[in-house]
């Protein structure tokens, strides 16, 4: 039984990614854990009191909270009908990403799924202020879902690289789950500017190519180009429906990440993007 955290603000965006969700694990036996944080913004800032009518805010919110998440949950049960799914929902006074924490840890869960905006979300940027927390925070996969992502099995995943994933971890373990689900292609990327593969890369790249065999994967190279404009080249050139990092803060995907221009980059990426985090606690 896969265990899937779908945190949602209520938002379009949101209900987006729930639906984007329920298709990529159409075929699979999935718990659906859908949540919903509440906080005052004066508590945020620690500026409310423990006073009666601070408890009564946060008892109407708490309401407020249960009762979208059931028409939520009522909403999608109705388009699913799916036998192999089921929901849970949790509202909890919590900051999101703090939230999300205690739950991936609590109730092992496999993936996180959400949109890229909140309800505020200014369309030019693609990664949200949390969903960037909760990134940086992840310690299990986490896809993104923009906005304008078609709702579509991901046949063909691109992977960019570096060749310096630490094979130990089991993150990778994860996205060939989703490879057999849907019989996908992994095309795996490395941008350079002129240095070649040393032998560590070397035993990685060939260490990918036995581990995915049954996912025909293909490798390219390409030249004095930036990353970003060759994700958004090849996401052309193969019809691409997913994008899959790993998420190392030591390497070259932390340089890219948090950087001005992953804005740029994803918001010219219209297709869900699977963050790996390179450490997972989790046994998958």
């Amino acid at each position: 039984m896969i265990r899937v955290l779908l945190p949602t603000d209520f938002s379009n965006n949101a209900l987006h990614a729930i639906r984007y969700a329920l298709l990529l694990f159409k075929e699979i036996e999935c718990t659906f854990y859908l949540l919903n944080t509440y906080m005052p913004a004066s508590y945020a800032v620690g500026s409310m009191p423990n006073t009666f009518s601070a408890l009564q805010m946060e008892e109407i919110m708490k309401e407020n909270s249960k009762r979208r998440l059931d028409g939520i949950e009522k909403k999608i049960k109705k388009e699913d009908g799916n036998d192999k799914h089921i929901f849970k929902k949790i509202s909890a006074f919590n900051f999101l990403t703090n939230e999300i924490s205690k739950i991936v840890k609590k109730k092992k869960i496999d993936y996180v799924i959400m949109g890229t905006q909140g309800a505020t979300g200014a369309k030019e940027i693609f990664l949200g202020t949390q969903t960037m927390y909760a990134i940086k925070k992840a310690k299990c996969p986490l896809i993104a879902v923009p906005e304008l992502a078609r709702l579509e099995r991901p046949k063909n995943i691109l992977f960019p690289t570096a060749f310096e994933i630490d094979l130990q971890k089991n993150c990778l373990n994860y996205l060939k789950k989703l490879c057999d689900a849907h019989s996908s292609q992994l095309i795996f990327l490395h941008v350079n500017h002129g240095d070649s593969l040393n032998l560590s890369q070397k035993e990685v790249k060939e260490w990918l190519h036995k581990y995915f065999q049954a996912f025909n994967p293909q490798f390219h190279f390409d030249m004095n180009i930036k990353l970003i404009d060759a994700v958004n080249l090849y996401q052309e050139k193969f019809k691409i429906n997913m994008l899959a990092m790993v998420h190392d803060q030591h390497g070259f995907f932390s340089n890219l990440l948090f950087k001005h221009a992953i804005n740029q980059f994803a918001y010219h990426t219209k297709v869900p993007f699977l963050v790996l985090p390179s450490k997972i606690h989790l046994s998958p």
